[in-house]
């Protein structure tokens, strides 16, 4: 069974969730902060936003697809260009959707 995730997807989230928890726990311990509770949320907002970034950065590196033999067609009576081709996975993980825009 293939999931979206690869093992650096993994890595990554357990790293980020680790460093915020190993922050919250620091932050609860001190003694002379008052607003406890926002700078817990504002590191949550954070980790979440590094997850998302992480995810992204790790897919643009990990899954590459090419288009092969790319062709078009024109129908003129319809005004419509139609573009057939093939997608190969050149990357060492599985890719599970292709979209392409034009």
């Amino acid at each position: 069974m293939n999931t979206y995730f690869t093992v650096w997807h993994y890595f990554a989230f357990f790293t980020i969730a680790a460093l915020l928890i190993a922050i919250t726990l620091y932050t609860l311990q001190q003694q002379k902060l008052s607003a406890k509770g926002s700078i817990i949320f504002t590191y949550v907002v954070a980790a979440l936003l590094l997850m998302y970034m992480s995810t992204v950065i790790i897919d643009k590196n990990t899954k590459k697809v090419v288009l092969l033999n790319l062709d078009n067609h024109r129908l003129l009576s319809t005004e419509e260009i139609i573009f057939t081709g093939s997608v190969r996975n050149i990357g060492d993980y599985t890719v599970g959707e292709v979209e392409v825009e034009i």
